[in-house]
């Protein structure tokens, strides 16, 4: 089979199907995972998830050499909307106030917006960037995190009442900060030229300029009294667009607003289904329902995002010098993949066991059950040293394999990408279980069974779809490796600029879509509940939350 049929293939109607399932239940998975662990690193599962399923029914050996690459931006991008709080926005939309609910779905459309938009960009940047800016962007963020990591450890060695003093708006205002430290400097280091820098440096200014003018200065707080870092999302969006159009990457661009009006929507669509489950008057998890909806329908809007991407496809000249990608962006991005995102998230599991099990002790032969790598508990802790036991594995084994092939890991590059994407998948469904295991009641086991059967699909689903390519383990006569793939950086640079240069769906015209999208979703939603229910309470939650009047639960979380 030729490169040119692949790509047809690639865009027809049957395969397009395809992708927009395996993303679904892709990334399904991810956010009822998520649901368990919460925040930015819950998150992460499902955005690494939906990124791989893009790049394994796509196809093409350019992303596939990258697909650790994706599984990092992609996780990184959705990761930001999980530092917002929106419990209790749900909560909103089935209060007894009609006002409320109004208020609720449009507080909704508003965090699917933050949540889809970063998450669709990064998917975007690792399929448009050429090897070289990628390079750039990851070595900012690994400093970050090494930043994030050195500024746990000096808030450990303060004291719980300075510690408090430093909550603002319960926003991650110090980690903005660090952010920002790290990208300038690099920017003083390497240049202002040093494009990973730039973006970090446009993310988190612009973190800091919404959240002081939205939250500080005009005082407007989306669900009070829990935190405002939605404020500190919506400059996160709008730096990254702004750095986008000055630097005319205008794809990244349009899935950033495609993928962040249609995810703002459907997120919203979620909700509504969850209405309708409650109004049955059965007694079961419907917000865990509710998880596993959102997962899909966020799948299908990255999916929708990235389909301009996906037909645009670019070439590449077999013979052209290009840049290879360096052995430290394969190694660290899987060690991201598989060493620090399941230790950031397995890590609370001990939490709730101890919550379920009274005898489950917080320490045990003189160690914690978790450290978290602080000093206050001891540094290392039961779960650290399991993964410390795991990294003395794993990152031997991916320098060893830079010397000679591991019988384990296929030469052939969709074979890589499968086996990542098994890893992960079933890496995350063992630790959903393990955390669920000291209170399997039937709710849970049936949650549970749930995840097991969509792994299961997008087991099936990985095969049936990416089966359908035919990736040479040769170029030019070159046995092809993940990282040893020559890349042509005028060959990715001319395709960016080519696809910006093609007419285009205009900007306004998204930001015109986007407006009436948030009117039409904010209102049928509102219809819906109040079909549903008139202005009675759903009772779904302890608390009928009321943001208006009186009788507003301004004050309670």
């Amino acid at each position: 089979m030729t490169q040119a049929s692949l790509n047809r293939g690639s865009g027809s109607g049957l395969h397009m199907f395809l992708m927009f399932l395996f993303c679904c239940f892709s990334m399904s998975l991810g956010w009822r995972i998520r649901g368990q662990y919460g925040h930015e690193t819950g998150a992460a599962i499902a955005g690494a998830l939906g990124a791989m399923a893009i790049v394994l029914c796509d196809g093409r050996r350019e992303w596939l050499s990258r697909i650790a690459c994706f599984a990092v931006l992609g996780g990184l991008g959705w990761g930001f909307g999980g530092s917002i709080s929106y419990m209790k926005v749900v909560g909103f939309t089935e209060s007894s106030q009609s006002a409320t609910v109004l208020y609720g779905f449009a507080g909704l459309f508003l965090i699917g917006f933050l949540w889809s938009a970063p998450g669709a960009a990064a998917t975007a940047i690792a399929a448009t960037w050429t090897p070289g800016q990628l390079q750039s962007l990851l070595r900012v963020i690994f400093l970050v995190c090494a930043g994030w990591f050195v500024q746990d450890v000096a808030l450990d060695t303060l004291s719980e009442e300075r510690v408090k003093s430093l909550n603002w708006y319960d926003t991650d205002w110090i980690a903005a900060s660090v952010a920002l430290g790290v990208a300038l400097i690099e920017l003083l280091r390497r240049g202002a030229q040093d494009i990973g820098a730039r973006l970090v440096a446009y993310l988190a200014a612009g973190w800091w300029v919404a959240f002081l003018s939205i939250v500080v200065v005009a005082e407007l707080r989306l669900n009070p009294p829990r935190g405002d870092n939605w404020s500190g999302c919506v400059g996160v969006v709008a730096g990254l667009l702004l750095f986008c159009h000055r630097n005319h990457f205008h794809a990244v661009m349009r899935a950033t607003l495609i993928t962040g009006i249609s995810g703002a929507a459907l997120f919203c669509v979620g909700q509504m289904a969850k209405l309708g489950l409650i109004s049955t008057g059965g007694k079961f998890g419907w917000h865990a329902t509710m998880e596993f909806i959102h997962g899909g329908v966020l799948g299908i809007a990255l999916t929708l995002g990235m389909s301009e991407i996906i037909r645009r496809r670019g070439t590449r000249a077999d013979g052209e010098p290009g840049t290879v990608w360096p052995s430290w962006c394969v190694t660290m991005s899987i060690w991201f993949l598989l060493w620090l995102i399941p230790y950031l998230n397995l890590r609370k599991s001990p939490q709730r066991w101890a919550r379920d099990i009274p005898a489950f002790p917080e320490s045990f032969f003189g160690l914690h059950a978790v450290s978290n790598f602080l000093p206050s508990r001891t540094a290392v802790g039961w779960m650290e040293i399991l993964f410390l036991a795991w990294a003395l594995i794993l990152i031997p084994l991916l320098v060893m394999r830079r010397r000679r092939p591991l019988q384990l890991i296929p030469e052939n590059l969709l074979g890589r990408g499968q086996l990542l994407y098994l890893a992960f998948t079933w890496l995350f469904t063992w630790i959903s279980f393990t955390s669920e295991i000291a209170d399997m009641a039937p709710v849970h086991f049936l949650v549970q069974w749930g995840i097991t059967l969509n792994a299961f699909i997008c087991t099936g689903l990985l095969f049936v779809v990416s089966g359908r390519h035919n990736v040479p383990t040769s170029v030019s006569g070159e046995s092809v490796s993940g990282e040893s793939l020559q890349f042509s950086e005028r060959s990715a640079a001319a395709y960016v600029a080519n696809a910006a240069a093609r007419p285009v769906r205009p900007i306004k015209q998204l930001v015109v879509a986007g407006l009436l999208a948030l009117v039409m979703t904010s209102a049928g939603g509102w219809i819906w509940k109040r079909w549903l229910f008139g202005d009675q309470y759903t009772g779904y939650f302890p608390t009928n939350h009321i943001r208006f009047g009186p009788d507003n639960t301004n004050d309670k979380k």
